[in-house]
């Protein structure tokens, strides 16, 4: 089968082995209820694909090492500390890369902060050598 088929083949067959996950569950439901089975059923579990199949032995792979410290709680303080010293250092390098990246912006604004700070310096002599104003209103004619 090719094309259109193909794909409504593959369509079919994941529809009914999820009917049937569905259908297992009911059966062990009733089985329970009517007393013939003394556990309660199984939930009722996603149907796994021969495409699903690469992706998740992928992801056990990468996380098996870490769901077993996990579940050991003697691994488990090392491995908190092995992965929150691994964020530490990766934030400090973003902070550093960062800083690099924008030092000459940096630099340009301190200049400009020295500039206007220099000017506030003249502007407060200007005005301590001016007058005060009298209080009163001068009205002339």
């Amino acid at each position: 089968m090719t094309g259109r088929a193909g794909k409504l083949e593959k369509i079919c067959q994941r529809l009914l082995l999820a009917f049937l996950e569905v259908l297992r569950f009911v059966v062990q439901a009733l089985l329970h209820v009517v007393g013939l089975r003394s556990t309660p059923p199984e939930p009722v579990r996603p149907v796994l694909t021969e495409n699903d199949r690469p992706a998740l032995e992928d992801f056990h792979k990468r996380h098996d090492a870490e769901f077993t410290a996990m579940a050991d709680q003697e691994k488990l303080e090392v491995w908190l500390s092995y992965r929150f010293d691994r964020l530490v250092q990766a934030r400090q390098e973003r902070i550093q890369q960062w800083d690099k990246v924008h030092r000459p912006e940096k630099e340009q604004a301190r200049q400009e902060i020295s500039r206007l700070r220099s000017k506030l310096v003249i502007l407060k002599v200007v005005t301590r050598n001016m007058p005060a104003p009298s209080s009163q209103p001068v009205i002339e004619h």
